[in-house]
């Protein structure tokens, strides 16, 4: 199967990786394709821009490159271990990806049943790839640069280019075992994956990129996947009920505790309002 969208690419848009305005709990009411009132709208320069404008307003308390090597705690609070130094507070929120918060020496020991949960939902395999252009050649054509496939290396593409067009950009995912075949190996290889790719849909023009990334998700030691965590057979019914459980003075928060839309975006940020919440309640009972 392939296709290429030449329909109006805002409403084909509405399938892949938009962000909807919504308030309070009204957002999976309008994520439910009710097209007619979810205002739909492209964050501008990617999601990473609205981490660098939200880490502006705490960039006193941000510390980069000082990796987590150990917490402690005991009945007066906890104590964090880093390369760049120790840490005392009262209580802690971990907010790493799942399975490597268990690459943290905790004391005493996490849970058995924590322990299981880490070991048993691992993340997911994709790798993230951006192909450049002098320019969105297939505007011009009427295409909007959606593509979709069955076959590897990725299930589809689509136009990420700057609005006045002064450089075209296509970005694809590739997924699963097609992730599972590529990841480790020299970009320049993936790059020519994906180069072919893109010729196959959108012909010789799409043949000179002048510039390719991409982040090979499972081979970055401080992810070891993308998109998210995902529990294996029985898992649910077993210990996932420990996945927002707090231990002691440490709570757990990240898109893959979060109760709704779990492993998106909007899914970290109700994590993070809980683990907010549980915290603030402990501190005002004490």
């Amino acid at each position: 199967m392939r296709t290429v969208f030449t329909t109006d690419p805002f409403r084909m848009s509405f399938l892949f990786f938009l962000f909807y305005l919504y308030s309070g709990d009204n957002f999976e009411t309008l994520i439910g394709l009710d097209e007619k009132s979810a205002q739909a709208f492209r964050v501008k320069e990617t999601m990473h821009q609205v981490a660098v404008r939200l880490s502006k307003e705490v960039e006193q308390a941000l510390l980069l490159e000082a990796p987590v090597s150990g917490i402690s705690q005991d009945e007066t609070g906890v104590t964090v271990k880093s390369t760049k130094g120790d840490w005392q507070a009262k209580y802690a929120i971990v907010a790493v990806l799942l399975p490597l918060s268990a690459r943290i020496n905790y004391s005493p020991w996490l849970p058995p049943t924590r322990d299981i949960l880490t070991q048993d939902m691992p993340m997911g395999s994709l790798i993230k790839c951006l192909v450049a252009y002098d320019k969105p050649f297939w505007r011009g054509r009427g295409l909007n640069g959606i593509t979709w496939s069955d076959g590897p290396p990725t299930a589809g593409v689509f136009d990420i280019s700057p609005d006045d067009g002064r450089i075209g950009i296509l970005a694809g995912f590739i997924e699963a075992h097609n992730a599972i075949h590529l990841t480790g190996h020299p970009m320049a290889e993936r790059k020519k994956v994906m180069t072919d790719y893109m010729v196959s849909f959108f012909g010789p023009d799409a043949a000179n990129p002048i510039d390719y990334e991409d982040q090979d998700w499972p081979a970055d030691p401080w992810s070891r996947g993308c998109y998210g965590a995902s529990m294996g057979p029985g898992v649910m019914t077993t210990v996932a009920k420990t996945i927002r459980e707090p231990f002691g003075r440490i709570h757990w928060a990240g898109s893959e505790t979060s109760s709704r839309w779990m492993g998106y975006i909007d899914g970290a940020m109700r994590s993070g309002e809980r683990c907010a919440d549980e915290v603030r309640a402990r501190l005002q009972r004490s």
